[in-house]
């Protein structure tokens, strides 16, 4: 859920919770490895879309659908806007601090959870023949 202008919660579809679980991860991925400037995690917004695909294993959202998604979460103070990455097109990212409360601290697990529900779900089922 993200933060209203009045104090309410805004609900997320699944896309927007997993999103957001992936930018907190990749803050807190750039913290550990010391890749901050100011507080900041910088990278661009196709890094942050190939972390989600390889994650959740779900179809990438059409490029205009990706950038309103992070543009919503541009107007909740979770993320700014760089320059436009020629190779994409996609903008490059500041990843802010204010991930951490947003998403909360169970988020990591709740990702995990799902990748490995996935995962799991994907499997397909183990064929028993017998053998004479």
């Amino acid at each position: 859920m993200l933060p209203g202008d009045d104090e309410t919660f805004q609900r997320l579809v699944l896309t927007e919770t997993l999103f957001l679980f992936v930018a907190r991860l990749a803050f807190e991925e750039g913290v550990a490895a010391r890749q901050t400037q100011d507080g900041l995690v910088h990278l661009c917004g196709d890094a942050l879309l190939e972390r989600y695909l390889a994650l959740t294993h779900r179809d990438a959202p059409k490029k205009g659908d990706f950038v309103d998604l992070l543009k919503r979460f541009k107007r909740h103070g979770l993320l700014r806007f760089g320059e436009e990455d020629a190779a994409s097109g996609l903008p490059r990212l500041a990843l802010l601090p204010a991930l951490r409360q947003v998403a909360g601290d169970r988020c990591l697990e709740r990702l995990e959870a799902h990748v490995v529900k996935t995962a799991r779900d994907e499997e397909p089922d183990a064929i028993s023949e017998d053998v004479p």
